[in-house]
Order: C-alpha cells, then sequence, then structure tokens
C-alpha cells in the first residue's frame, strides 16, 4: 500500500494525505487534501489504480473553495449533482494526462457493474433506465456503452453538454442548468400525475419538486460528508459517494 500512497502523491503533484479505510469508496477532501482509499472485499489492484486516478483528478483539477461555495449555495442535493458532473469532467481530464489509466478505468467500472456497486446494487440496463436522470449520467460516464444507458433525446443533449466540460467553471454552470432542468422536469412530471391537484402539501406548504432526493434504492450521485467527494455509488439523500470533493 505504501506504494500506492506515492503513487498518489506523484500523480497529484503535491504533497496530499492518504488514507485507507474500511468504506464501500474512495473519496477526496479537498480542502483538507485528504485521498481515502476503500479497503473492501473483492478489490483489484486495477480498482485501487482506478479509484487512485479518480481522486487525484478531484485533487489537480476540483476548485477547493469554489467546491465549498457551490455546495454550501445549492445544498445537499445539489452537491449530489456537481459531485456527477464534475466526475465526468475530471476522469477525462486523468486518463488524457495519464494515459496509462484508461484500461484499469474501463476494466474496474466494468468489474463494478456487474457486482452491484451502483445505485444500491442494480446490475441490469433494465434497472438502470429505470432511475432519475442524474443517476444515469453518473452510470454513463463511468462505465460507457456498456451500461445499455437510453437517454431521450433531449437528454442527449445534456450528455453532449457535459462531455465537452474543460473548466470548473463551465461545471458549476452547467450544473446550476441541469438541477433546474431536472426540479422543472420532475414538476412536470407531477404536475401530470395529478392534473387537479395544487402543488400543495398536506401541510399546506409547496412542493419543490426536487430531483436527486433520494430514495431508499440509493441513487447515484451523492456527496459525501463534510463535503467529500466519492467515486460513483450513490447514498441517502442524493448524494454521491466516491469522490467527495
Amino acid at each position: 500500500m505504501k506504494n500506492k500512497d506515492t503513487l498518489a502523491r506523484l500523480l497529484a503533484t503535491e504533497n496530499i494525505t492518504v488514507m485507507h479505510a474500511a468504506t464501500s469508496t474512495a473519496s477526496f477532501d479537498p480542502v483538507k487534501r485528504i485521498l481515502t482509499l476503500p479497503i473492501r472485499t473483492g478489490i483489484t489492484p486495477e480498482m485501487i489504480d482506478m479509484f487512485t486516478g479518480h481522486e487525484v483528478g478531484h485533487a489537480l483539477w476540483t476548485d477547493a473553495d469554489g467546491w465549498v461555495t457551490a455546495i454550501k449555495a445549492g445544498g445537499r442535493v445539489f452537491q449530489g449533482y456537481l459531485n456527477v458532473v464534475e466526475d465526468a469532467r475530471i476522469e477525462k481530464l486523468i486518463q488524457r494526462k495519464y494515459p496509462g489509466l484508461r484500461n484499469d478505468f474501463i476494466k474496474s467500472y466494468r468489474e463494478l457493474l456487474t457486482s452491484g456497486f451502483f445505485a444500491g446494487g442494480l446490475t441490469t440496463p433494465d434497472q438502470f433506465n429505470s432511475l432519475e436522470f442524474i443517476d444515469r449520467i453518473n452510470v454513463h460516464f463511468k462505465c460507457g456503452a456498456s451500461a445499455g444507458i437510453e437517454f431521450s433525446v433531449i437528454e442527449q443533449d445534456w450528455i453532449k453538454r457535459i462531455a465537452k466540460l474543460e473548466s470548473w467553471k463551465e461545471t458549476v454552470t452547467l450544473t446550476e442548468e441541469l438541477f433546474k432542468f431536472a426540479k422543472e422536469q420532475k414538476q412536470k412530471e407531477n404536475d401530470e400525475t395529478d392534473p387537479g391537484e395544487t402543488g400543495e402539501s398536506e401541510e399546506g406548504k409547496t412542493e419543490t419538486g426536487e430531483t436527486g432526493e433520494t430514495g431508499e434504492e440509493g441513487k447515484t450521485g451523492e456527496t459525501g460528508e463534510e463535503g467529500k467527494t466519492e467515486t460513483g455509488e450513490t447514498g441517502e439523500e442524493g448524494e454521491t459517494e466516491t469522490g467527495e470533493t
């Protein structure tokens, strides 16, 4: 493990702190500069390299101050969205910078896909395609065509925009737009389901129609505790694990 810790510091080009813990996925704290690698059953050398590469991507390109500001302004559900979109950007950048990691990413995500790592244990295209848009985005960008994720024509436009992201500023702006779009789509679905309802809750409060709040089925895109970015799982309340940034 010591060699892997050294590798992480070399890739990140800074003396980040590397820890190992009995967690389900990896994470990175962009403020404290702590990279945590999981100790879990069935983890392979390729997975360790993939998790390391992913979190080093956050160390290199996720703006620490910008991350804190964005999640404070947007809240925990927005944090999950931002984590998913930022994951897509930094994984593209880390594999561009270190091409030798590409096979580790491909092989590891294929194995994690079939082992139920994503979205609370789902493993088949039919199951993945029943997820909310943000969760399908997460699985698509991590696992590629092998996941069999389907998107509507409107959703495909978002996928194309995410694939072109290069800067942190672009990522935040697009995520804000995506979050607004998801809320509007959810409200539209609610209106179509209950055309005669006003949209008020039992307490007389107007419902927001936010998407990404979870479900007990554990959807993707959640953010970890204390503003960390986690690598790809989703936990409660729409947060993404692994990639804590």
